[in-house]
């Protein structure tokens, strides 16, 4: 027997259940599951080309260590490693190189925000050869003023991954408040599947199953209800597949405001573009 649509199911949508509309729907969004790779670390800085969160970097023989564009300030390494080591599937995209990412941390100026194109950070591939020199390294800030404490990437461990909540809307999920109840409750539509329900916030919460802290590939795991997807300068390409994530206070002991969290992407035509949107909390 077919249901009667209610009142409050969108017009073309079938009302479910909640079971079935959370089941459905998780079924709908593993259909979209990609591959993440979470850092395996260990503490200690090692040799100056070495993969690895925080420390000292590689640098060129005659290169002067990068500086904030905006202060002038040294720069942190927050990460770099090479593309050669990473796993084939991510990492034959990018070819050979070491990549680098270095950023301001000098929290006075919040000079990151909104341009994911800043020069108040660096992000750049390398070719690392014997001709270097031992840096020396700077005070990089009141707030910050020492490297922050090296670990070694000693490898990569996979993990599926699935859009977070902030993706729902695009992929035809979207939901609204139900105002005037005692819990949270939602009306929801799937729109890819066609069905419609109210669900409490709690259980709808739980679809989101995206791979949090610092990680290879994977989906974006914003912060904020809106995605944040840049888009080439030179090409106007809309960047989707992010390269790395960087959380606040997993690997590297910074907050990026409150409880932030930044996606590096990069352009697959022009490969000296790289990107970094960051929301916090």
């Amino acid at each position: 027997m077919v249901k009667k649509k209610s009142k409050t199911a969108p017009s073309g949508h079938l009302p479910v259940s909640s079971t079935e509309f959370l089941a459905q729907t998780r079924e709908y969004l593993e259909g979209h599951t990609r591959t993440a790779w979470k850092p395996i670390v260990k503490k200690g800085d090692g040799p100056a080309a070495a993969a690895k969160f925080g420390g000292v970097p590689w640098l060129g023989a005659d290169e002067e260590w990068p500086a904030c564009g905006q202060c002038s300030h040294p720069m942190h390494l927050l990460v770099q490693f090479h593309f050669d080591e990473l796993p084939a599937e991510i990492g034959k995209q990018h070819g050979t190189g070491l990549f680098q990412f270095f950023y301001c941390t000098n929290d006075e100026e919040w000079q990151t925000s909104g341009d994911s194109y800043s020069d108040c950070f660096l992000l750049r591939t390398v070719q690392p050869d014997a001709s270097r020199r031992k840096p020396t390294v700077p005070k990089f800030n009141d707030d910050h003023p020492d490297p922050f404490p090296a670990k070694r990437i000693t490898g990569w461990k996979e993990v599926p991954d699935f859009p977070c909540i902030t993706e729902f809307p695009l992929l035809g999920v979207k939901h609204e408040v139900i105002p005037g109840q005692k819990t949270l409750r939602l009306k929801v539509v799937n729109e890819s599947l066609g069905i419609a329900s109210e669900v409490d916030y709690d259980e709808f919460r739980k679809l989101d199953r995206c791979v949090t802290g610092d990680k290879l590939g994977g989906w974006p795991s914003w912060v904020q209800v809106n995605p944040e997807y840049p888009d080439c300068p030179d090409c106007q390409l809309k960047l989707q597949s992010p390269l790395f994530t960087i959380s606040y206070r997993d690997n590297i002991p910074y907050d990026f405001a409150d409880g932030g969290r930044g996606h590096v992407f990069r352009c697959p035509t022009h490969s000296e573009r790289f990107a970094f949107p960051w929301q916090c909390g």
